[in-house]
């Protein structure tokens, strides 16, 4: 190890050091301390505060502003006005020439598509034959066959509702 170096100057101030006493009533430690404390803390800057407090009055002026009425005003636009159409002559329909139909086929019922549709085409919907009644739309006799259950069933309908709709089949 090195030696210490000796210093007058240093020498001096540590005596001088050494002689001095410390006062009974002196400084108090408290206060000292708290001080100390105030003076290492952060110093609080207003920009942030002052940065909220305008951004909230610009807020209250935005809200609260009157609502912008609405520009009226009256235009006038022409329209140059639309030819009138021609009107276009209409197609020639061939006549039909009625014949009368073979006695081995059927009444003109049962005639073919393109006939039908020359009919259509020249005299209208009323060219149309009758439609037939449809066989199976015959009209149920009583909700017994309308629910599949037996005729004479002598239960209540409710309950014959209830059982012809569970699972399983009607009973």
């Amino acid at each position: 190890m090195s030696e210490p170096t000796h210093n007058d100057e240093l020498a001096a101030f540590q005596a001088a050091l050494a002689r001095l006493t410390p006062t009974p009533d002196g400084v108090p430690i408290a206060r000292l301390l708290f001080r100390a404390g105030q003076l290492s803390a952060r110093r609080r800057s207003w920009a942030w505060p002052c940065a909220t407090a305008a951004s909230m009055m610009l807020a209250a002026a935005l809200m609260f502003r009157p609502v912008p009425q609405p520009a009226e005003r009256i235009v006038t636009v022409y329209v140059p006005a639309a030819p009138l159409p021609t009107p276009q002559p209409e197609p020639a329909i061939p006549p039909i020439v009625e014949t009368p139909a073979p006695p081995d086929q059927p009444a003109s019922g049962d005639g073919s598509y393109l006939r039908i549709r020359r009919e259509v085409l020249a005299n209208g919907l009323d060219a149309l034959p009758p439609p037939q009644p449809w066989s199976a739309a015959a009209p149920a006799d009583d909700t017994d066959t309308l629910f599949d259950l037996p005729r004479g069933s002598r239960e209540p309908w409710l309950l014959r509702l209830k059982h012809s709709l569970q699972s399983g089949g009607s009973s």
